[in-house]
């Protein structure tokens, strides 16, 4: 099974959120793995090595795998900006078929999580979009979303968005969610999102404290987010496929 880990815009918590549902199904002796086709934005070290902190932080939550960022990451993009621009930049050439071999080659895992990159409508190349590459893996997806002013109108865009490309949109988490200071603000973005949506929120995930043990971003998913009814949709969807 593959699942699609997508966001409203960049930094919304996309690389939390697919590291913590990694460690949770890891720690329930799922075999999983995540990928990411491309990461800009990598820092270069004193010998001139790329380094993705994303890829880096996925690892981290399967570190029995003994995976290098070389197996899970084809593309490090300096360049702080869209990968279709910071490859430009940076004078790399993007291969399609390489960033969706990535997410195709684990046939031995029984979920593969592919990390997108920023939004769905962030341009992996100049015509090849995030949907685009989640609609060619035929991936239903999760989308992460935050808890603040704007967040129903960029939410309930980017579900439809989703949907109009043919994407099954299992479930909204609201990552850095705040329950002990939630005002009338806060729950009424969650009512409006489920109900203009039609998608449940399938997690309400609080700020955390890096670094953490892997085996502590499990316990945080057991916690807050609806493990049992992801796996649930992920196994009908893929029953649904075949």
């Amino acid at each position: 099974m593959k699942l699609g880990i997508t966001a409203i815009d960049t930094d919304a918590g996309k690389t939390m959120i697919t590291g913590t549902l990694l460690a949770a199904l890891r720690e329930r002796k799922i075999q999983a793995v995540a990928v990411k086709p491309v990461a800009s934005g990598c820092i270069k070290d004193a010998q001139g090595v790329l380094h993705s902190q994303d890829a880096d932080f996925l690892l981290a939550c399967m570190p029995e795998l003994g995976l290098t960022s070389a197996d899970i990451l084809p593309y490090r993009l300096e360049a702080a900006l869209t990968p279709a621009v910071a490859a430009k930049l940076e004078k790399i050439a993007l291969d399609k078929q390489t960033m969706l071999a990535v997410a195709q080659k684990w046939s031995d895992k029984e979920v593969v999580l592919v990390e997108g990159v920023g939004g769905l409508a962030a341009p992996l190349l100049d015509d090849y979009l995030v949907v685009d590459y989640f609609a060619d893996l035929n991936l239903p997806i999760v989308l992460v979303t935050n808890n603040r002013l704007g967040c129903i109108n960029h939410t309930v865009l980017s579900v439809k968005y989703a949907q109009s490309k043919g994407l099954k949109v299992l479930g909204i988490i609201v990552n850095l969610w705040e329950e002990n200071t939630a005002d009338i603000l806060a729950t009424s973005n969650l009512q409006y999102m489920q109900s203009l949506t039609g998608v449940p929120i399938i997690g309400k995930f609080p700020k955390v404290n890096l670094p953490l043990t892997a085996r502590a971003l499990a316990d945080y998913a057991e916690q807050y987010l609806d493990l049992d009814g992801l796996i649930a949709q992920l196994q009908i969807t893929e029953g649904e496929r075949k």
